[in-house]
């Protein structure tokens, strides 16, 4: 049909099948800025194309992209003669992620329960710390064997779909949804940081598995009083990480100095981007260098307080689940990511297979070194749990570490690290709950949504803090085909 005046062009319009599945990290499109089109002309785009802005999108914009085709026509007295094919079409590739996006609404729906349900949690200790409601958190899970993100979750979040109808809601809804505090939440890490002081310490030779300090409940140092939770006596690290006992690691802290613990925490991958292809915040650590940058006093009681994971330290939860990662790993290291592999346009050929990347090695000295944290981790998993949450019934040790660092608007965080199963470690995870407590029974539902959805085991996923269970049937899909980032330009 010959149309006058009509150009009829075919192209390919985004759509966005799963928009509650890590929407931060899909990411969105939008026109080209006239500050970016001197940049992408040369690379072949047109003004009025469209061009990834955020997220996967964005990092994998070329791969995504696609070639445009060149024809070229000819046309005499006002009729077209001949039309040849110089440059064929090239359809852009399929990125698949890391991510389930089952597991990942299951993380969701943990984190959304836990908060709404945090009410039914209080007790005399919330009460006493005047802890009330609560808004704002995270949680990461990571392929414990290549640091692949299997779900990272944010509240509160957002679902792409309503993103594309009322962007402005979002960009003026309370608690910044925008912000996906997995990546880019900073917070201290209170206690959970011990494990790399204790890590320093082992490796280090400063002590044994077996060295003691003395906690007297009350310790005295250059002027100055610092107080444990307890009275532990004679106590060695791995019953120093099970009862959390701050003297112990005051006192560690002494000899290593804050050069080595810095040292460990770059080691451990703290104070620097994890290089996730999206972009994640680098965070600082808890040193001199970091005290004149904010322009704060350093004292020599802040080597005390970094030990135990307080002072200046600005670490996010993707980070901390990287420190779970690594000594589940016995010190690789690997750089957390979200690609798995590179398909054709129609998801049949797979044409690059993502490979873990090791950032950094702590090489220990002996082979008892992560063992020593690892059995204090085990160890802390017994620690006041409910049976309702408990982690000593589910076939396996799983390897946790929890804290309540203090921070300046809101009395407290409440934080968790850990990995399982801890003997063949398959996931390494860490959360955070802002202003909250209690955050480690969350960790039973984390590991049997995993094995509910990415296993297909039939488990019952509890919902925290809730009275009633959801009950899972044995389907799941395979966690390197559940979320793809698909050619849309």
């Amino acid at each position: 049909v010959t149309l006058p005046g009509m150009d009829i062009v075919e192209e390919a319009l985004r759509s966005v099948a799963q928009g509650d599945v890590v929407p931060h990290e899909i990411g969105t499109v939008g026109p080209i800025y006239a500050e970016e089109y001197e940049k992408l002309k040369s690379e072949g785009y047109a003004l009025d194309d469209t061009v990834g802005k955020s997220g996967i999108e964005r990092a994998m914009e070329s791969t995504l992209r696609g070639t445009d085709g060149i024809k070229e026509i000819t046309v005499e007295n006002g009729v077209v003669v001949s039309s040849d094919m110089k440059t064929p079409v090239e359809a852009g590739k399929t990125v698949q992620l890391t991510v389930n996006s089952d597991y990942q609404r299951e993380l969701q729906n943990i984190l959304d329960g836990f908060i709404n349900n945090f009410d039914s949690l209080r007790d005399s200790k919330t009460e006493q710390l005047g802890l009330k409601k609560i808004s704002c958190g995270a949680i990461v899970v990571l392929d414990a064997k290549t640091a692949g993100v299997l779900g990272m979750v944010t509240a509160p979040t957002y679902n792409l779909e309503d993103y594309k109808v009322d962007y402005e809601a979002i960009l003026n809804a309370e608690n910044t949804p925008l912000v996906n505090r997995a990546t880019d939440g900073l917070y201290r890490p209170g206690s959970t940081f011990k494990t790399i002081t204790a890590t320093a310490g082992l490796n280090e030779q400063i002590i044994t598995g077996n060295s003691t300090y003395f906690c007297g409940h009350t310790y005295h140092f250059k002027d100055h009083d610092y107080n444990c939770t307890g009275s532990h006596g004679d106590i060695a690290v791995t019953q120093a990480l099970r009862v959390s006992c701050n003297i112990f690691f005051y006192k560690l802290s002494e000899e290593l100095t804050i050069d080595r613990i810095s040292e460990y925490a770059t080691k451990f991958g703290l104070g620097q981007s994890t290089g996730l292809e999206t972009g994640d915040a680098a965070g600082h650590l808890s040193n001199q260098e970091t005290f004149a940058e904010l322009g704060a006093d350093w004292t020599i009681g802040q080597v005390l307080q970094s030990a135990i994971g307080q002072g200046e330290w600005a670490v996010t939860p993707l980070q901390m689940a990287n420190v779970a990662c690594t000594i589940a790993n016995n010190g690789t290291r690997y750089e957390p990511h979200l690609v798995d592999s590179i398909w054709d346009y129609s998801h049949t050929t797979k044409l690059e297979q993502k490979e873990p990347v090791v950032a950094d090695q702590i090489t220990p000295v002996n082979d008892d070194v992560f063992q020593y944290v690892e059995n204090g981790m085990i160890a802390a998993s017994t620690n006041n749990f409910p049976t309702r949450y408990s982690l000593s019934d589910l076939g396996f040790d799983v390897a946790v570490k929890t804290g309540t660092p203090q921070v300046s608007n809101r009395v407290q965080d409440s934080f968790f690290i850990g990995y399982a199963p801890a003997d063949d470690p398959e996931i390494a995870f860490a959360g955070v709950i802002e202003g909250g407590e209690y955050s480690k029974y969350m960790i039973r539902s984390v590991i049997q949504a995993y094995e509910k959805t990415v296993r297909g085991e039939q488990v019952s996923v509890d919902a925290v803090g809730a009275q009633t269970t959801v009950s899972t049937d044995t389907t799941g899909t395979e966690t390197t085909t559940s979320a793809t980032s698909t050619s849309t330009h």
